[in-house]
């Protein structure tokens, strides 16, 4: 059974910056164990976006129906909206909790990761650059 990568879909994302991963998680080739990943796009509500690029993107499941236990991963591309506000906080947010279940990294460095991205609170980036 393939697992899901989740690949956060919002107005303005960066399209061309998840082509490469996207593109061998799906197919499947250089992977250690068969089966491969399914992707599923996710936003916030499920009406279609509009990348950077222009292209419209309808969401296959919004982001209050991902669940982090079921996720393999979560991509989440730039977007000129991560300077505008607070639309990607939400994103931010179930990525804090795909990655403390991970336990990919320190507390504080989570912590930091979180309020740079959901905030742009520019002290943490210290934080980040001295772990």
């Amino acid at each position: 059974m393939k697992r899901p990568v989740h690949v956060g879909v919002y107005d303005t994302v960066a399209d061309w910056e998840t082509g490469h991963a996207t593109a061998h998680l799906r197919s499947g080739r250089f992977h250690r164990e068969p089966g491969g990943y399914d992707l599923v796009t996710v936003a916030l509500t499920a009406e279609p976006i509009t990348t950077m690029g222009g292209l419209r993107v309808t969401p296959d499941r919004t982001l209050d129906r991902l669940d982090p236990a079921g996720s393999a991963l979560l991509i989440l591309a730039g977007a000129d909206l991560w300077d505008q506000g607070d639309e990607p906080a939400p994103f931010a947010r179930k990525a804090r909790e795909i990655l403390r279940r991970l336990d990919a990294c320190r507390p504080d460095v989570l912590d930091a990761w979180f309020r740079l991205h959901s905030r742009s609170d520019a002290s943490a980036y210290e934080v980040l650059r001295s772990a």
